[in-house]
C-alpha cells in the first residue's frame, strides 16, 4: 500500500518549466533594451530642449553649427524611435511566446494533477478492498468460532 505517486511526464514538465524560464529571460532582455532606448531618446530630447534655451551664442557660424547639430540629434532620435518600434514588436513576440510556454506548462500540470487524483482514487479503492477482505476474514472466523 505504500506506493509513491510517480508522474511519467515529469521530465516533460521540467522541460516546460525550463522553457518558461528561458522565455521570461528573453522577454526581460528585450524589455531592458527597449527601456534603455527610451532613456536615450529622453536624454536626446532633453539635450535638444537645453540647446533651444541656450541663446547666448550670437555668432552666425555658431548658430549654423548649432542648427546642424540639432538636426543630427533629431535624426538620431528618429532612428532610436524606429529601433524602439522594432523592439516593441520583438517584445510582443516574446510575450506571446512566454504565454504559449506557460499554457503548455499548465496543460502538463493539469495532466499531472488528474493522474495524481486517479492514482489516489485507485489507492483508496485498493485500500478499501484490502480492509473489506480483512473484515470478511474476521466475519468468517467469527462465524466459524460460533459454530464450534
Amino acid at each position: 500500500m505504500g506506493k509513491i505517486f510517480t508522474f511519467q511526464l515529469q521530465s516533460v514538465l521540467h522541460l516546460r518549466e525550463y522553457e518558461v524560464s528561458q522565455a521570461k529571460i528573453a522577454l526581460g532582455e528585450v524589455i531592458i533594451a527597449r527601456e534603455s532606448m527610451e532613456k536615450r531618446i529622453d536624454e536626446k530630447v532633453n539635450y535638444l530642449q537645453s540647446m533651444k534655451q541656450d541663446h547666448e551664442k550670437t555668432i552666425i557660424t555658431d548658430l549654423q553649427m548649432n542648427a546642424h547639430h540639432r538636426t543630427a540629434v533629431r535624426e538620431e532620435v528618429e532612428i532610436l524611435k524606429n529601433e524602439i518600434k522594432k523592439l516593441q514588436e520583438l517584445e510582443n513576440i516574446r510575450r506571446n511566446e512566454l504565454n504559449k510556454k506557460l499554457q503548455e506548462k499548465k496543460v502538463i500540470e493539469k495532466l499531472r494533477e488528474r493522474k495524481k487524483m486517479e492514482y489516489e482514487k485507485k489507492m483508496n479503492a485498493e485500500e478499501q478492498q484490502f480492509l473489506d477482505e480483512i473484515a470478511n476474514g474476521m466475519n468468517i472466523r467469527q462465524s466459524i468460532e460460533r459454530k464450534r
